[in-house]
């Protein structure tokens, strides 16, 4: 377990930022091919873009908006989920993360709290968010272990990309070359990001590597 996922990204950040790498923060609103030279990203401000010979998209549940103004429908479906954080309250600390099957949540220490996260909620990615959810997880865990007052003015909600076989994608665009698939990780995106980033490593620079990615290949899909 991991008690701030959000270091550990900045972390990752400065260390590609050190070794040469450059950081750029662009809201994307389309991609389109570059002629035969590569792939332009679109900014939503109109003249604002990026260019590149590869591009990679890696952006989770959003992956499906952005691909689809180069003609690629994914078939992506959402498993939303939220999270609230926690004082502690009296009584014993929690030490690990816990998963309590019967009352549908797992509860974490992290560096801000307690963290209580729901199950799934099937629904489109944007939709209004319905945190009954939370409120039926929150009373069932404090039958279990003493927690505080809510530190969050509002619960964060996931989207958690999910794909029909529940594999990730990962890979190169079928008829898009150069156009890179890295996308729909579910619950585990964190965990498994630097093997997915090993696995497309290895596709876009060994002619050979196709042949033992092949459970992750895009053509299964589009």
């Amino acid at each position: 377990s991991v008690d701030d996922p959000g270091a550990v990204t900045a972390a990752y950040a400065d260390l590609f930022q050190r070794s040469g790498g450059v950081l750029r923060t662009l809201r994307a609103a389309a991609i389109r091919r570059d002629g035969g030279r590569g792939w332009i990203v679109q900014g939503d401000a109109g003249t604002q873009t990026l260019a590149a010979p590869d591009l990679v998209v890696a952006l989770g549940p959003w992956s499906k908006a952005l691909l689809k103004t180069t003609g690629i429908d994914l078939p992506l479906a959402f498993e939303r989920g939220y999270h609230m954080h926690y004082g502690a309250a009296d009584g014993p600390a929690l030490g690990r993360p816990i998963y309590d099957t019967g009352g549908g949540y797992v509860l974490s220490p992290m560096a801000r709290g307690l963290r209580l996260t729901t199950g799934v909620e099937l629904d489109d990615c944007d939709a209004p968010a319905r945190p009954a959810q939370l409120d039926l997880a929150e009373a069932r865990a404090r039958e279990a272990i003493g927690l505080g007052e809510r530190l969050d003015p509002q619960a964060w909600l996931g989207r958690r990309p999910t794909l029909p076989d529940s594999r990730p994608m990962i890979g190169q665009a079928p008829r898009h070359p150069g156009l890179w698939l890295a996308l729909g990780h579910q619950h585990i995106g964190f965990s498994t990001a630097p093997g997915t980033a090993q696995i497309l490593g290895e596709l876009m620079t060994d002619g050979g590597a196709a042949s033992r990615h092949g459970a992750f290949r895009p053509e299964r899909f589009i």
